[in-house]
């Protein structure tokens, strides 16, 4: 079984767009064929990106 955790990835202040990121991310999740993907916490580094 694969599980696959992240955190703090505060996507608003990447290079990269933020829909870029998670498509980057579930693509590798689909490569590596894991069972589950926990999220940590911290997607965004500001608050209202988050709701």
């Amino acid at each position: 079984m694969k599980i696959v955790v992240s955190s703090d990835n505060h996507l608003d202040v990447n290079r990269i767009s933020p829909a870029e990121a998670l498509a980057f991310q579930a693509q590798y999740l689909n490569q590596i064929k894991a069972d589950y993907y926990l999220f940590a916490g911290d997607m965004f580094s500001q608050l209202p990106l988050t709701k």
